[in-house]
């Protein structure tokens, strides 16, 4: 049995184990698990034909989206995941400051393209007949950016390794099977999204849907059918108050920021299973999570949590980033012997669980 230990090896898993089950759904197209670890591997393989070691990607969430991020990664290649709907001049800077060497975006067809998005003449067709992937290639890291008391847009550096053990680690807390169908309706460049709804359900086989848009946001449910769904307080109160969460459902996961006890208590009227996440990019998203209305969080196992003399969280553990891109001295203020100091405040109550404070 293949060890899920790498992006490319949870692919072939899961195309060994489950060849002909959906993996991928968005709209009306359905890719099986097979399907999909072939189309990672051609992408791998042709990106690996281009020296570039950096490779950024911006459009909407689509399956093209999802096989190029998987593709570029698995080649060996850094990903840079910058938000689609940035300004352009925002988006340039951010290219500017991960110094890609490519870009991949849905204006170009996903085509490779250089760090001015023009087209490679050479990237228009991906024939890779004749190669051979060597499974023995080092995955690349994935980059995403997020706020810090100094920086709006800085970029932190995650390994396979630390989303990998997040997956694991939210496994052991919240089940999901390989009957199980997770809706991705918010944005994948964030490590909520891209961790909770896409790399989560692949770990464990499930089936993950695709969300159409924002305006299919309230159609979604219906039309996909999820069994869970992750996502914002304020995204899940809106479909609450619609009643566009469909019948099937079972578990809501919320992240990006504190469930409301009032969005707790509206969530009681059905049989479900609602979890409340909490954890920042630099920890993978993975810190603690609550299901008991208390705002009290179980502690993940991928993650060891202390409290500093005066009451600051630290972190340790797999699920910690490998630093800030390019930011050495800054990297080693906030990540000390190993111990990433959160900057948050609380304590760990009687019965372990960690409490917020500020």
């Amino acid at each position: 049995m293949t060890e899920k230990n790498t992006f490319y090896n949870m692919l072939k898993s899961n195309a060994q184990n489950r060849p002909d089950a959906v993996a991928i759904v968005y709209d009306t197209m359905k890719v099986t698990y097979a399907k999909f670890f072939e189309d990672v591997t051609k992408k791998a393989l042709h990106f690996q034909k281009y020296d570039g070691k950096r490779i950024a990607i911006f459009g909407p969430a689509s399956y093209r989206w999802i096989v190029n991020m998987f593709g570029a990664i698995v080649a060996g290649r850094d990903l840079v995941l910058i938000d689609f709907f940035l300004p352009h001049d925002s988006r340039v800077d951010l290219l500017k400051k991960t110094e890609v060497s490519y870009t991949l975006t849905s204006t170009n067809q996903y085509i490779l393209s250089d760090e001015n998005a023009i087209i490679i003449s050479s990237a228009e067709k991906d024939n890779v007949d004749g190669l051979v992937y060597d499974e023995n290639t080092q995955e690349g890291d994935i980059i995403m950016f997020t706020a810090t008391a100094d920086e709006c847009d800085k970029p932190v550096v995650l390994s396979v390794e630390n989303v990998l053990s997040a997956a694991k680690a939210i496994s052991s807390m919240i089940e999901c099977t390989p009957e199980d169908i997770v809706l991705a309706q918010i944005p994948l460049h964030n490590e909520f999204g891209l961790i909770y709804s896409l790399i989560w359900p692949i770990f464990n086989g499930a089936m993950v849907c695709i969300g159409r848009g924002l305006r299919h946001i309230d159609a979604d449910t219906y039309y996909y059918n999820p069994t869970i769904l992750p996502g914002t307080p304020s995204m899940i109160e809106y479909l609450k108050r619609i009643k566009a969460l469909n019948e099937n459902l079972k578990t809501i996961i919320i992240g990006g920021a504190s469930c409301p006890f009032r969005l707790f208590e509206a969530l009681k009227d059905r049989d479900l299973k609602v979890y409340n996440v909490f954890g920042m990019t630099e920890v993978s998203g993975c810190i603690g999570i609550n299901d008991t209305m208390d705002g009290t969080y179980k502690i993940f196992a991928s993650s060891k949590v202390a409290i500093e003399a005066d009451g600051e969280i630290v972190v340790s553990g797999d699920c910690v980033m490998k630093g800030y891109d390019k930011d050495e001295a800054y990297t080693k203020r906030v990540i000390r012997d190993g111990v990433y100091h959160t900057g948050d405040i609380g304590r760990i109550n009687d019965k372990g669980r960690l409490v917020l404070l500020k």
